[in-house]
């Protein structure tokens, strides 16, 4: 993978390289080693935005873990694990919805 300090390059590799199958790229600075369980690297993903329905979630009610969504297809399917930020997002957004604030 070619490196570059320029951030639009970045971004227009990244976009040229999905429809290739590649799920994304590392931001790092230019000379650091890696080193496992440090956030100095970044994984840069791009993403394919899809509407689906909130349909419950689990975990407690001030920080849910994962949301339980309807997907268009009528499929059903938990959301990848809620950092702590959206977690707290979450919570009053869930009840603003009408969804019950317990465990599904």
């Amino acid at each position: 993978m070619p490196a570059t300090h320029d951030y639009s390059i970045a971004v227009l590799s990244i976009e040229a390289l999905a429809p290739q199958g590649i799920e994304g790229s590392v931001a790092k600075p230019g000379r650091s080693a890696y080193q496992g369980g440090d956030r100095i690297w970044q994984k840069v993903r791009h993403t394919e935005v899809v509407e689906v329905a909130v349909i419950g979630y689990t975990g407690a009610s001030a920080r849910p873990r994962n949301l339980a969504v309807r997907l268009p297809n009528g499929r059903t399917a938990l959301s990848q694990r809620l950092g702590a930020v959206l977690a707290n997002a979450a919570a009053p957004a869930l009840s603003a919805a009408g969804l019950p604030l317990r465990p599904c």
